[in-house]
């Protein structure tokens, strides 16, 4: 966390080092607008994939197959000691 901080967003990484990014509360650790905008896009990116996911499994169960093959080669092929 703390590189990507450093390279995204450094004036927050520079408050982390200084220890004043929360004031000493918990569950405001990084007081950043920018960086919790950052946060809710990925949680809703991921949100939409979920659904998007869903609706195209739902339709074609074959797809399953389809996704799953190239994730079945990557692990087979960075892993050969478990096959």
């Amino acid at each position: 966390m703390d590189s990507f901080l450093k390279r995204f967003f450094p004036h927050v990484a520079a408050q982390e080092e200084a220890g004043s990014s929360s004031g000493g509360d918990a569950y405001c650790t990084y007081s950043d607008v920018g960086l919790q905008l950052f946060t809710s896009s990925l949680f809703l990116a991921a949100a939409f994939a979920g659904l998007a996911g869903s609706f195209t499994t739902r339709c074609s169960p074959p797809s399953l197959i389809v996704a799953a093959a190239p994730h079945a080669c990557l692990i087979i092929a960075c892993f050969p000691q478990i096959s």
